[in-house]
């Protein structure tokens, strides 16, 4: 599965690749800021997006709406470290799959996978 972590956190991105691997998912590209992340997806057309909510040059709520009319049937699930209900509603009302609260666990990202693609993980 072609995964794509969106997080201008370093830290962020390190620890959902590392659950991630865990995970059995070795083909995962990173992108700090939402314009690297809409370049990323036209470059490597993952099948699972995470996006961060707030991010800086470009937040990920503008970089999903730009990459919307390509996902065809990747899914995206949208991160915080906070649950803003105004960017939650935001995020799923643009077509958001799924919502994940940082920190990352093995657990809810296992949840993830197997509600986003029915993998078991």
């Amino acid at each position: 599965m072609r995964t794509l972590v969106c997080d201008d956190s370093l830290s962020s991105r390190e620890e959902l690749k590392k659950v991630l691997l865990t995970c059995g998912i070795e083909d995962i590209q990173e992108a700090a800021d939402g314009n690297e992340a809409v370049e990323k997806f036209h470059q490597h057309t993952p099948d699972l997006i995470f996006m961060d909510i707030i991010m800086p040059n470009k937040d990920g709520i503008t970089a999903i709406k730009e990459i919307l009319p390509f996902k065809g049937e990747a899914k995206i699930v949208m991160t915080s470290s906070c649950s803003n209900v105004s960017h939650l509603r935001k995020a799923f009302l643009i077509g958001a799959d799924s919502f994940i609260q940082k920190p990352f666990t093995d657990i809810n990202v296992r949840e993830i996978l197997k509600t986003c693609h029915g993998a078991e993980v």
